[in-house]
C-alpha cells in the first residue's frame, strides 16, 4: 500500500467517525427538545395548579 492509499483509508475512517458523531448529535438534540418541551409543560402545569389553590 503506497502513501496515497494510506491517506485515503485514513480519510474514509475519519468520515465514518464523523458520520457516527453526527448521528449521536442528532439523537441528543432530539432528547434535548423532548426535555425542553417536558420542562415547559411542567412549568405551565405547576403555575396553573398554584393559581387554583
Amino acid at each position: 500500500m503506497d502513501e496515497w492509499e494510506n491517506i485515503e483509508m485514513r480519510i474514509k475512517k475519519a468520515g465514518k467517525r464523523l458520520g457516527q458523531i453526527k448521528i449521536r448529535i442528532s439523537i441528543l438534540n432530539q432528547k434535548l427538545k423532548h426535555l425542553k418541551a417536558k420542562n415547559e409543560f411542567h412549568k405551565a402545569y405547576s403555575s396553573q395548579s398554584k393559581g387554583l389553590r
